[in-house]
């Protein structure tokens, strides 16, 4: 009986405390509803670690890091790859990663040198969070340059993700990064020493190209005088030479034309000369009276006056018969055309006087002067003319 009391009482204060125990839970849950009604708590699925961020380049105009988009991210889990993710054209990646697990993932761009990052997201066996974890952070890319590939700092993971008990989140490794950025910062004023020698080599390359092809210019320039030079001095060579045989030539020309003229006026004047004599022996035949010893021609006597019937002489210059006609001052130029010769005369009235200047130039070549009917020479007969005619053009 005793023992069926206990057991009774056992039971009944079992039966209590079961009652408190739910009153108690009843409670509890009814004030974390209650407080997750007051503070709004968003649960989130949980087991999952979400990174998310951008990928981004050198700097822009900016000098922020300008964002470089369509980037592969190759991921893999403890060595076997899962997926290769694609960013979108602004470089925005959105990823979610398993809890307890190692991922490496590969950043990927053509023209870039690729990033390796190292996530792990185990977190400790107590860790009993009912939400997701969730991490932001951005991939700078380096471009590529030669010799890149044989670095081996750039071969090793260049940020390692790990969960913080800390702060009981997900966060670089502290010491890792340290020490990476430490390798970064050598590895950036290398690139940056590479590329000053490089511009350098680039700018000296430029000047040296620049001063060859002034060289070359100032060469050309040069040479160019020079030939120019050489091309006007056998130019003026070649022109005195030309201008020595035209002279010769028309030296020669002029020397036959004067030997023709000279021969024409010999025998001109043979004709008058025998015409002449013909003419005095024919006098002398009418009038012996007039013969002397030592004249074969009979002279005139001073006090007998002229016949100014007797027929005048006929010119000594096969020159045709002008018409006479009144000329007004000045000069006056007049041209006939006859068989095998062309006739230019020039009439001169200064003051009344009048003076006949001709020209014949013969189809054979040859060309005389006269004046009123008397022979001059082509110098003379250009000269006077051309005095006549500034005389009248200052008037």
């Amino acid at each position: 009986m005793k023992t069926m009391n206990k057991n009774k009482a056992y039971f009944q204060h079992s039966g209590i405390m079961s009652s408190l125990i739910l009153v108690m839970i009843f409670l509890f849950t009814s004030g974390t509803i209650s407080a997750q009604k007051n503070q709004k708590i968003k649960i989130i699925k949980p087991g999952d670690l979400e990174i998310f961020g951008n990928v981004k380049g050198e700097i822009n105009t900016k000098g922020d890091n300008k964002n470089v988009g369509n980037v592969k991210i190759a991921v893999f889990k403890d060595d076997a790859k899962v997926t290769d993710y694609m960013t979108n054209a602004s470089g925005r990646f959105d990823m979610k990663l398993d809890l307890n697990q190692i991922y490496t993932l590969y950043v990927s761009k053509e023209g870039y040198i690729t990033k390796i990052l190292t996530i792990t997201t185990m977190v400790p066996d107590s860790s009993q969070l009912p939400y997701e974890y969730q991490y932001k952070f951005n991939v700078i890319l380096l471009e590529d340059f030669k010799g890149s590939a044989q670095m081996e700092s750039l071969k090793r993971p260049a940020v390692k993700i790990v969960f913080n008990a800390k702060y009981q989140d997900f966060d670089f490794d502290e010491a890792y990064n340290r020490e990476v950025q430490a390798e970064m910062k050598l590895l950036q004023e290398s690139i940056v020493q590479r590329e000053e020698l490089n511009n350098k080599e680039k700018i000296d390359s430029l000047i040296k190209a620049k001063i060859n092809a002034d060289s070359m210019a100032i060469v050309k320039v040069k040479q160019d005088s020079i030939n120019k030079t050489k091309r006007d001095s056998l130019g003026m060579v070649n022109v005195h030479k030309e201008f020595k045989n035209q002279i010769a030539i028309q030296d020669s020309l002029d020397k036959i034309v004067q030997q023709k003229r000279e021969e024409l006026e010999r025998h001109k004047l043979d004709s008058v000369v025998v015409a002449r004599k013909k003419d005095s022996l024919a006098f002398v035949a009418k009038n012996p009276t007039f013969n002397t010893p030592n004249d074969t021609v009979k002279k005139k006597p001073k006090d007998k006056p002229a016949n100014p019937n007797t027929e005048k002489p006929k010119p000594t210059s096969s020159l045709p018969k002008f018409v006479e006609k009144f000329y007004p001052e000045g000069i006056t130029e007049e041209t006939y055309n006859e068989k095998g010769r062309v006739i230019t005369r020039h009439v001169v009235k200064k003051n009344g006087v009048q003076i006949s200047y001709v020209k014949l130039v013969y189809d054979w070549g040859g060309v005389f002067f006269f004046k009123d009917e008397l022979s001059m020479s082509g110098s003379s007969y250009n000269q006077e003319l051309a005095t006549a005619k500034k005389y009248f053009e200052k008037k």
